[in-house]
């Protein structure tokens, strides 16, 4: 059910703030996120799905929609995908899901993308992070 997937979003959202470190950060985020930041970003998002196949999966699909000419050898050529790109994708792999009545596996994808935010190996602005999941929540509520 989409409702689970959105129920799952607010409450991880509850549990985390973003720190007041960032504050400078944040304004660059609203205005264009720095490369670093989408790439951190997409990284966060492909691991969000645990299953290594979903995984591999989305990563092919962002790749193929953003433009394969684009990518060199350090990953996204140190850029993330454009956060339309990233933001469509993932509401397609959230939908595989649903349509097969696998809500909780949504549910799980979006709350470990919440939390992969925070992780050192990729860590995402989290204005950034969450103004992403809320257009997600709202396109997947749209279907």
């Amino acid at each position: 059910m989409k409702a689970l997937v959105v129920v799952a979003t607010a409450l991880v959202g509850l549990g985390l703030a973003a720190p007041a470190g960032e504050a400078a950060d944040l304004l660059a985020v609203k205005r264009s996120p720095a490369p670093q930041h989408t790439d951190n970003l997409f990284k966060a998002a492909k691991a969000s799905f645990r299953e290594k196949a979903v995984s591999d999966s989305f990563y092919k699909r962002v790749k193929l929609s953003w433009g394969s000419n684009l990518i060199h050898a350090c990953g996204f050529g140190c850029n993330g995908p454009p956060l339309a790109v990233l933001i469509n994708e993932y509401v397609a792999f959230l939908n595989i899901y649903l349509s097969k009545g696998q809500d909780e596996k949504a549910s799980d994808a979006m709350t470990q993308f919440a939390l992969e935010g925070s992780n050192p190996d990729h860590p995402v602005v989290n204005e950034l992070l969450w103004q992403t999941i809320i257009q997600i929540s709202k396109k997947v509520n749209r279907m």
